[in-house]
């Protein structure tokens, strides 16, 4: 059986997507029943923080592995003498000792000595220049294309991205694998009572809900220009809650701008910012809320439609071609990204026609189509990682 090592993202909780892919992609091998499966830890070079980024899995990870060189003399000069011997590169030595086969979705430090898979999220630096600086478009461009290159086989989320890797890396495209992830459950998710819990924070019977990050291109702007239109229409009982981190690592203060906007419209009492919340509020939130709401210009793989997916929820979402991939044909609704008036005669229809959850009969559906989703989410994980480890001479 393979050992794959996770390599934590999301040290500093300042990438929840990130964090959550990997926790559901652990999700998803747990269960798997072919021979030649693939087993999970997390590893890390040196001692891992107090935080641990994969604490809702540990359970399936099992203890974290710490991986450091020898500190005494003896222990070196004997590390040194069977190296020689081995002929080992790197540290692949210190990993082969824990059964390390290959990392995911990034090493664990400079010349593991160990193949790894490398997970490319997105191409936003190229898709979208506006939303960084040339500085750090160069940054991202250079690290994406050093991993491109280092890597025994690339992960991407979509066939979305798998066509701008193709753009750039053309001469790689055969390492490339499309993982589609999606969210898969734990106890947690069942333990609040949703009514409860929209109690708790204060908020209304009926809500609609956008769960992300504030930055630019999420663009929650066009969703509070649309939350106006709908009240001027005269819909007096409109409610958004937005869940999600106030932090914008761009420095342009987009929650600033957003809150702006709802002062000047009055629109404070309807739009409930919420912030960074718990994971299992969050969910009972979404599970409580009419639909789910996602205006982003661009994405990746969106974790907040695999939630409603999961869950059974109805969703508005932007017109992208991810969107498409991930909700399909029957999907009602693909909205301009930068019509507010689209999206204020769907909210208005979605508002007089939904009502409160959870609906326990859609949860239960969607959890049965869950269970296929995940199994191939596994197998194309297992897939890539296997792929990436030469096979014994």
């Amino acid at each position: 059986m393979l050992r794959a090592g996770l390599v934590a993202v999301d040290h500093d909780n300042k990438w929840a997507g990130g964090r959550y892919y990997l926790l559901h992609l652990a999700r998803c091998v747990e269960n798997l029943n072919f021979a030649d499966s693939v087993s999970l830890c997390s590893v890390s070079w040196g001692e891992q923080s107090s935080n641990d980024p994969f604490a809702e899995v540990r359970e399936q990870l099992g203890r974290h592995i710490a991986v450091t060189p020898p500190l005494t003399f003896v222990s070196r000069l004997v590390r040194r003498v069977r190296r020689s011997l081995m002929r080992t590169e790197g540290a692949r030595d210190l990993f082969e000792t824990h059964g390390i086969d290959v990392f995911f979705p990034i090493p664990p430090c400079e010349n593991t000595g160990t193949p790894y898979v490398f997970w490319l999220p997105d191409f936003q630096y190229m898709r979208r220049p506006d939303l960084m600086s040339e500085k750090h478009r160069g940054d991202l461009e250079q690290y994406f294309r050093g991993h491109v290159h280092a890597a025994a086989q690339i992960v991407l989320s979509s066939e979305d991205a798998r066509n701008d890797f193709a753009k750039v890396y053309t001469a790689f495209l055969d390492r490339t694998h499309v993982v589609r992830f999606c969210s898969v459950p734990d106890d947690e998710w069942w333990s609040h009572d949703p009514a409860q819990v929209a109690d708790r924070y204060g908020l209304p019977e009926r809500f609609m809900i956008v769960c992300n990050q504030f930055t630019r291109h999420k663009n929650h702007l066009v969703l509070m220009q649309a939350i106006k239109l709908v009240v001027d229409s005269g819909v007096n009982d409109i409610h958004l809650v937005c869940t999600g981190s106030t932090f914008d690592h761009r420095q342009e203060d987009y929650v600033g701008q957003v809150t702006a906007f709802l002062q000047q419209n009055d629109l404070v009492n309807r739009v409930h910012i919420l912030g960074l919340i718990p994971r299992a509020d969050q969910v009972a939130l979404l599970r409580r809320s009419l639909a789910i709401v996602q205006p982003s210009s661009f994405e990746g793989w969106s974790t907040i439609i695999e939630d409603a997916k999961t869950l059974g929820k109805p969703v508005l979402v932007s017109d992208l071609p991810v969107h498409h991939e991930q909700l399909g044909p029957s999907q009602p609704y693909y909205l301009s990204q930068d019509s507010p008036e689209e999206w204020a005669i769907a909210i208005t229809a979605y508002w007089r026609q939904l009502s409160p959850g959870p609906s326990i009969g859609a949860e239960g559906e969607a959890l049965i189509k869950l269970e296929q989703v995940k199994r191939e989410c596994g197998l194309a994980f297992g897939k890539a990682l296997r792929a990436a480890v030469p096979a014994p001479s």
